[in-house]
């Protein structure tokens, strides 16, 4: 996927949307049963700032072109599943930290460093945090899980982290 909070729409739009639609067309033509497709916890968009949220909450308007990516990304998945052609299982992985996670590690560590790591309200929302090993157990489940068609799973820890506590400790 392409991933960040900044850039150009269509390079957007080309990876995340374009190339899902080409995974499906790919998978079908293979022969695949399922699909797990990765998403992301963004899909709820501002609803985040407020709670953790949970799996029957409905996607909400995109912030960004990430999120509206993935979220179109996930109407065309579930397209695909509601006409028979494929099992589908959604994970929304919240922000994934642990090694080789350059996103919510390495590039907040260089704002950090810059001393210019906002805190939107005081930094007291829920950072939604999932460690990367974490994450992959969820996507093992979700292929292998004969019941997991058709559901939407987020992925988080549930530690309860504030964006607060999470900047301290890595500024720390």
């Amino acid at each position: 996927a392409r991933v960040g909070d900044w850039g150009d729409e269509d390079d957007y739009w080309t990876v995340n949307v374009d190339g899902t639609r080409n995974l499906f067309e790919a998978a079908i033509a293979a022969g695949c049963r399922r699909v797990v497709m990765v998403s992301s916890i963004v899909v709820y968009g501002m609803q985040l700032r407020t709670a953790s949220c949970d799996e029957e909450l409905p996607r909400a308007e995109g912030v960004g072109p990430y999120s509206r990516s993935k979220s179109a990304s996930e109407a065309i998945a579930r397209d695909y599943y509601r006409r028979g052609d494929v099992e589908v299982v959604v994970v929304r992985p919240g922000n994934v930290y642990g090694p080789g996670r350059t996103p919510w590690v390495g590039e907040l560590v260089r704002v950090l460093r810059k001393g210019q790591a906002p805190l939107i309200d005081s930094g007291m929302g829920d950072a939604q945090l999932v460690y990367v090993d974490n994450v992959v157990d969820v996507l093992r489940a979700a292929a292998s899980q004969p019941d997991a068609a058709g559901k939407i799973y987020n992925a988080v820890d549930g530690h309860g982290v504030t964006w607060k506590q999470y900047l301290g400790d890595l500024a720390r």
